[in-house]
């Protein structure tokens, strides 16, 4: 089981949050071998970010005739649909990622990718981001 642990670090690398949760981790896996990654965690998307989307969600769902929600969920299917292979079964599960879940790049490329559908499929321009 994958599990992520957030810790935080001072000038010299030394734990200054987390450590408690990270141990606590740890010692859930008795008798266990672990792999540890350690990598920068990745900012969230921006409040400016969502902001834009939603304004994108507005001027869409008029011109098509849904409501912001109805069209935040198509368009969460067009591009955040992903697939993962269930390790037991073997399976390929299909789910739909949350915006919340993105990084401020991911976001990003999914902002120019929504606009880049508009204008290219259904000659929409939307707003230009300020």
């Amino acid at each position: 089981m994958k599990q992520e642990v957030y810790i935080r670090t001072d000038d010299e690398g030394k734990v200054v949050a987390g450590r408690q949760v990270l141990i606590k981790a740890i010692r859930a896996h008795k008798n266990t071998h672990l792999s540890v990654t350690i990598e920068p965690k990745k900012k969230k998307r921006t409040s400016p970010q969502n902001a834009l989307w939603w304004v994108y969600m507005d001027v869409l769902a008029r011109e098509f005739g849904y409501t912001k929600d109805e069209m935040h969920e198509i368009c969460k299917y067009k591009f955040l649909l992903s697939e993962k292979v269930d390790e037991k079964t073997g399976l390929v599960l299909k789910y739909i990622r949350s915006t919340t879940e993105l990084n401020k790049e991911e976001f990003s490329e999914l902002i120019e990718n929504l606009y880049a559908w508009a204008a290219t499929d259904f000659n929409i321009l939307l707003p230009e981001p300020i």
